[in-house]
Protein backbone atom coordinates (compact mmCIF):
# COMPACT_ATOMS: atom_id res chain seq x y z
CA UNK A 1 0.00 0.00 0.00
CA UNK A 2 1.38 3.51 -1.09
CA UNK A 3 1.85 6.31 2.34
CA UNK A 4 -0.45 8.91 2.30
CA UNK A 5 1.92 11.30 1.35
CA UNK A 6 2.09 9.76 -2.27
CA UNK A 7 -1.40 10.34 -2.18
CA UNK A 8 -0.98 14.09 -1.56
CA UNK A 9 1.79 14.61 -3.93
CA UNK A 10 1.20 17.38 -6.24
CA UNK A 11 2.18 17.42 -10.25
CA UNK A 12 2.01 19.48 -13.06
CA UNK A 13 -0.83 19.13 -15.35
CA UNK A 14 -1.60 20.17 -18.85
CA UNK A 15 -4.78 19.41 -19.30
CA UNK A 16 -8.24 17.43 -18.54
CA UNK A 17 -10.57 16.57 -21.72
CA UNK A 18 -13.68 14.73 -20.66
CA UNK A 19 -15.54 12.71 -23.22
CA UNK A 20 -13.10 11.23 -25.56
CA UNK A 21 -15.18 8.37 -27.10
CA UNK A 22 -13.10 5.58 -28.52
CA UNK A 23 -9.89 7.77 -29.05
CA UNK A 24 -7.54 6.76 -26.14
CA UNK A 25 -9.33 3.33 -25.46
CA UNK A 26 -12.08 2.04 -25.12
CA UNK A 27 -15.36 3.16 -24.44
CA UNK A 28 -15.67 6.63 -23.13
CA UNK A 29 -12.41 8.03 -21.65
CA UNK A 30 -10.91 10.91 -19.84
CA UNK A 31 -7.60 12.24 -20.68
CA UNK A 32 -5.15 13.44 -18.38
CA UNK A 33 -2.20 15.02 -19.62
CA UNK A 34 0.97 15.91 -17.88
CA UNK A 35 4.07 17.81 -18.27
CA UNK A 36 7.16 16.94 -19.25
CA UNK A 37 9.04 14.52 -21.60
CA UNK A 38 12.78 13.03 -22.37
CA UNK A 39 11.88 13.51 -26.30
CA UNK A 40 12.35 16.54 -28.32
CA UNK A 41 10.11 15.43 -31.07
CA UNK A 42 10.20 17.36 -34.22
CA UNK A 43 6.50 17.53 -35.33
CA UNK A 44 5.46 17.60 -31.03
CA UNK A 45 1.83 18.07 -31.39
CA UNK A 46 1.61 19.30 -27.74
CA UNK A 47 5.10 21.05 -27.35
CA UNK A 48 3.90 23.57 -24.25
CA UNK A 49 3.41 20.22 -22.23
CA UNK A 50 7.19 19.63 -22.37
CA UNK A 51 7.79 22.41 -19.66
CA UNK A 52 6.90 22.38 -16.67
CA UNK A 53 5.99 26.15 -16.52
CA UNK A 54 3.41 25.39 -18.93
CA UNK A 55 1.14 23.69 -16.22
CA UNK A 56 -2.48 24.49 -15.97
CA UNK A 57 -2.68 23.06 -12.55
CA UNK A 58 -1.26 20.86 -9.88
CA UNK A 59 -3.18 18.06 -8.43
CA UNK A 60 -2.50 15.29 -6.16
CA UNK A 61 -3.92 11.81 -7.01
CA UNK A 62 -6.90 12.28 -4.44
CA UNK A 63 -7.30 15.97 -5.96
CA UNK A 64 -7.42 14.31 -9.72
CA UNK A 65 -9.93 11.59 -8.52
CA UNK A 66 -12.80 13.93 -7.12
CA UNK A 67 -12.22 15.40 -10.54
CA UNK A 68 -13.01 12.98 -13.02
CA UNK A 69 -14.95 10.96 -11.25
CA UNK A 70 -17.98 12.71 -12.18
CA UNK A 71 -17.86 10.77 -15.21
CA UNK A 72 -18.23 7.77 -13.48
CA UNK A 73 -21.24 7.05 -15.15
CA UNK A 74 -19.86 6.98 -18.29
CA UNK A 75 -16.80 4.53 -17.80
CA UNK A 76 -18.82 2.12 -16.05
CA UNK A 77 -22.01 2.31 -18.76
CA UNK A 78 -18.76 1.83 -21.74
CA UNK A 79 -16.29 -0.15 -20.57
CA UNK A 80 -14.33 3.43 -20.33
CA UNK A 81 -11.72 5.72 -17.76
CA UNK A 82 -8.49 7.24 -17.49
CA UNK A 83 -6.33 7.68 -19.96
CA UNK A 84 -3.26 9.16 -19.00
CA UNK A 85 -0.74 11.14 -21.49
CA UNK A 86 1.58 13.80 -21.84
CA UNK A 87 3.95 14.96 -22.36
CA UNK A 88 5.11 11.22 -21.03
CA UNK A 89 3.06 10.36 -18.31
CA UNK A 90 5.59 7.34 -16.93
CA UNK A 91 7.64 10.03 -15.66
CA UNK A 92 5.08 9.73 -12.93
CA UNK A 93 4.16 5.99 -12.42
CA UNK A 94 4.20 6.58 -8.55
CA UNK A 95 1.52 9.53 -9.32
CA UNK A 96 -0.42 7.15 -11.54
CA UNK A 97 0.19 4.17 -9.23
CA UNK A 98 -1.78 6.30 -5.89
CA UNK A 99 -4.40 7.77 -8.31
CA UNK A 100 -5.27 4.04 -9.79
CA UNK A 101 -5.43 2.24 -6.16
CA UNK A 102 -7.93 5.25 -5.11
CA UNK A 103 -10.02 4.34 -8.04
CA UNK A 104 -12.98 1.89 -8.89
CA UNK A 105 -11.22 -1.16 -10.02
CA UNK A 106 -13.87 -1.12 -13.25
CA UNK A 107 -12.09 1.83 -14.62
CA UNK A 108 -9.88 1.09 -17.07
CA UNK A 109 -6.10 2.92 -16.95
CA UNK A 110 -4.78 3.40 -19.97
CA UNK A 111 -1.44 5.51 -20.59
CA UNK A 112 0.31 6.60 -23.54
CA UNK A 113 3.67 6.47 -23.92
CA UNK A 114 6.79 6.73 -25.38
CA UNK A 115 8.49 3.86 -23.36
CA UNK A 116 11.63 5.46 -23.61
CA UNK A 117 12.01 5.54 -19.56
CA UNK A 118 13.97 3.79 -17.49
CA UNK A 119 12.20 0.01 -16.98
CA UNK A 120 11.48 0.11 -13.05
CA UNK A 121 8.70 2.85 -14.49
CA UNK A 122 7.19 0.50 -16.50
CA UNK A 123 7.48 -2.30 -14.25
CA UNK A 124 5.27 -0.06 -11.70
CA UNK A 125 2.84 0.35 -13.77
CA UNK A 126 2.19 -2.76 -16.43
CA UNK A 127 0.87 -5.01 -13.38
CA UNK A 128 -2.43 -3.11 -13.21
CA UNK A 129 -2.51 -1.10 -16.41
CA UNK A 130 -5.15 -1.95 -19.03
CA UNK A 131 -3.76 -0.93 -22.23
CA UNK A 132 -0.16 0.62 -22.90
CA UNK A 133 -0.58 2.48 -26.31
CA UNK A 134 3.10 2.99 -27.22
CA UNK A 135 4.01 5.43 -29.99
CA UNK A 136 7.25 3.41 -30.98
CA UNK A 137 8.22 6.44 -33.97
CA UNK A 138 10.59 4.31 -35.73
CA UNK A 139 12.83 1.25 -34.76
CA UNK A 140 15.66 2.22 -36.55
CA UNK A 141 18.23 3.92 -34.03
CA UNK A 142 19.11 6.32 -36.55
CA UNK A 143 15.90 7.72 -37.53
CA UNK A 144 14.41 7.31 -33.90
CA UNK A 145 17.35 9.51 -33.09
CA UNK A 146 17.02 12.30 -35.73
CA UNK A 147 13.71 12.72 -34.91
CA UNK A 148 13.31 12.68 -31.53
CA UNK A 149 17.02 13.47 -30.50
CA UNK A 150 17.66 10.51 -28.10
CA UNK A 151 18.56 6.67 -28.68
CA UNK A 152 15.62 4.00 -28.72
CA UNK A 153 17.96 1.46 -26.55
CA UNK A 154 15.24 2.29 -23.57
CA UNK A 155 12.25 1.99 -25.88
CA UNK A 156 13.62 -1.76 -26.78
CA UNK A 157 14.71 -2.95 -23.80
CA UNK A 158 11.32 -1.93 -21.94
CA UNK A 159 9.41 -3.62 -25.19
CA UNK A 160 11.46 -6.82 -24.03
CA UNK A 161 11.01 -6.87 -20.32
CA UNK A 162 6.85 -6.45 -21.10
CA UNK A 163 7.93 -9.82 -23.25
CA UNK A 164 9.19 -11.16 -20.15
CA UNK A 165 6.90 -10.63 -18.00
CA UNK A 166 4.05 -11.47 -20.17
CA UNK A 167 1.87 -8.29 -20.76
CA UNK A 168 2.26 -8.42 -24.55
CA UNK A 169 -1.39 -8.52 -24.72
CA UNK A 170 -1.51 -5.10 -23.04
CA UNK A 171 0.19 -3.60 -25.26
CA UNK A 172 -0.81 -1.79 -28.73
CA UNK A 173 1.50 -0.24 -30.72
CA UNK A 174 1.94 2.85 -33.38
CA UNK A 175 4.03 3.30 -35.82
CA UNK A 176 3.70 6.55 -37.60
CA UNK A 177 5.10 7.62 -40.96
CA UNK A 178 7.21 10.96 -40.13
CA UNK A 179 7.40 13.54 -43.51
CA UNK A 180 11.17 13.62 -44.30
CA UNK A 181 12.75 10.97 -41.38
CA UNK A 182 10.85 7.79 -42.42
CA UNK A 183 9.22 5.65 -45.21
CA UNK A 184 6.43 2.96 -45.97
CA UNK A 185 9.37 0.89 -46.18
CA UNK A 186 11.00 1.70 -42.56
CA UNK A 187 7.49 1.24 -41.17
CA UNK A 188 7.65 -2.27 -42.69
CA UNK A 189 10.58 -3.19 -41.53
CA UNK A 190 9.71 -1.79 -38.28
CA UNK A 191 6.47 -3.67 -38.12
CA UNK A 192 8.37 -6.91 -39.09
CA UNK A 193 11.08 -6.72 -36.23
CA UNK A 194 7.86 -5.76 -33.79
CA UNK A 195 6.33 -9.33 -35.06
CA UNK A 196 9.28 -10.96 -34.27
CA UNK A 197 9.74 -9.74 -30.66
CA UNK A 198 6.17 -10.74 -29.96
CA UNK A 199 3.96 -7.44 -30.62
CA UNK A 200 0.82 -7.81 -33.28
CA UNK A 201 -1.44 -5.10 -32.01
CA UNK A 202 -0.05 -2.67 -34.49
CA UNK A 203 -1.30 0.49 -35.72
CA UNK A 204 -0.45 2.47 -38.67
CA UNK A 205 -0.28 6.22 -38.24
CA UNK A 206 0.61 9.78 -40.31
CA UNK A 207 2.25 12.70 -39.13
CA UNK A 208 1.53 15.79 -39.96
CA UNK A 209 4.72 18.18 -40.28
CA UNK A 210 2.13 21.58 -40.09
CA UNK A 211 1.57 21.17 -36.44
CA UNK A 212 -0.79 24.66 -36.84
CA UNK A 213 -2.68 22.73 -39.46
CA UNK A 214 -3.25 20.15 -37.32
CA UNK A 215 -4.13 22.06 -34.18
CA UNK A 216 -6.99 23.33 -36.63
CA UNK A 217 -8.00 19.86 -37.40
CA UNK A 218 -8.70 19.18 -33.95
CA UNK A 219 -10.63 22.29 -33.21
CA UNK A 220 -12.42 21.80 -36.72
CA UNK A 221 -13.39 17.86 -35.31
CA UNK A 222 -14.27 19.28 -32.39
CA UNK A 223 -17.05 22.01 -34.08
CA UNK A 224 -18.09 19.12 -36.72
CA UNK A 225 -18.19 16.31 -34.20
CA UNK A 226 -19.05 17.70 -30.71
CA UNK A 227 -23.18 17.78 -31.59
CA UNK A 228 -23.10 14.09 -32.81
CA UNK A 229 -20.93 12.97 -29.64
CA UNK A 230 -23.06 15.26 -27.20
CA UNK A 231 -26.10 12.61 -28.77
CA UNK A 232 -24.23 9.71 -27.96
CA UNK A 233 -23.98 10.98 -24.33
CA UNK A 234 -27.15 11.76 -24.01
CA UNK A 235 -28.38 8.23 -24.99
CA UNK A 236 -25.64 6.32 -22.62
CA UNK A 237 -27.44 8.30 -19.91
CA UNK A 238 -31.15 6.77 -21.24
CA UNK A 239 -29.35 3.89 -21.07
CA UNK A 240 -27.93 3.93 -17.64
CA UNK A 241 -31.38 5.11 -16.43
CA UNK A 242 -33.40 2.09 -17.90
CA UNK A 243 -30.97 -0.56 -16.73
CA UNK A 244 -31.11 1.19 -13.15
CA UNK A 245 -35.00 1.04 -13.60
CA UNK A 246 -35.08 4.71 -12.85
CA UNK A 247 -37.77 7.35 -14.18
CA UNK A 248 -35.71 9.81 -16.38
CA UNK A 249 -37.10 12.29 -18.88
CA UNK A 250 -34.16 13.85 -20.77
CA UNK A 251 -33.86 17.63 -20.97
CA UNK A 252 -34.81 19.17 -24.45
CA UNK A 253 -31.20 20.07 -24.98
CA UNK A 254 -30.28 22.37 -28.30
CA UNK A 255 -26.05 22.44 -27.38
CA UNK A 256 -25.96 26.23 -28.44
CA UNK A 257 -23.39 27.18 -26.25
CA UNK A 258 -21.28 24.13 -26.05
CA UNK A 259 -20.80 20.91 -28.78
CA UNK A 260 -19.32 18.68 -26.12
CA UNK A 261 -21.29 17.02 -23.85
CA UNK A 262 -20.50 20.03 -20.86
CA UNK A 263 -23.62 22.44 -21.01
CA UNK A 264 -25.35 22.76 -17.78
CA UNK A 265 -28.47 20.82 -18.85
CA UNK A 266 -26.17 17.79 -20.08
CA UNK A 267 -24.89 18.03 -16.66
CA UNK A 268 -27.48 17.89 -14.75
CA UNK A 269 -28.34 15.14 -16.30
CA UNK A 270 -25.97 13.18 -15.16
CA UNK A 271 -26.12 14.45 -12.07
CA UNK A 272 -29.63 13.72 -11.40
CA UNK A 273 -29.41 10.13 -12.44
CA UNK A 274 -26.41 9.44 -10.05
CA UNK A 275 -28.16 10.90 -7.35
CA UNK A 276 -31.32 8.34 -8.38
CA UNK A 277 -29.06 5.84 -8.59
CA UNK A 278 -27.44 6.25 -5.05
CA UNK A 279 -30.66 7.19 -3.15
CA UNK A 280 -32.44 4.03 -4.76
CA UNK A 281 -29.09 1.87 -3.20
CA UNK A 282 -29.68 3.89 0.32
CA UNK A 283 -33.59 2.76 0.24
CA UNK A 284 -32.79 -0.95 -1.09
CA UNK A 285 -30.00 -0.72 1.79
CA UNK A 286 -32.63 0.29 4.56
CA UNK A 287 -35.06 -2.64 4.06
CA UNK A 288 -32.72 -5.40 4.57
Amino acid sequence: MNSSKGVFSFIPIYGIRRHRLLRDGEGITTLIAFCGCPLCCKYCINPNSLLKSSATEYLSPILLKHRVEQDELYYLATGGGITFGGGEPLLYFDFISNFTELCNKKWKINIETSLNVPKYAVGRVIPFVDKMIVDIKDMNPYIYEQYTGHSNEKVVENLKYILDLGYAHKVQIRIPLIPHFNTETDRIKSKGILNEMGFFNIEDLIYDADIESVRLKEIIDVENNGKVICGVLKRIRVAIAESNNIEFTPYNCEHIFCHTGTCPLCEKELIDIKHAIILKKCKCDNNR
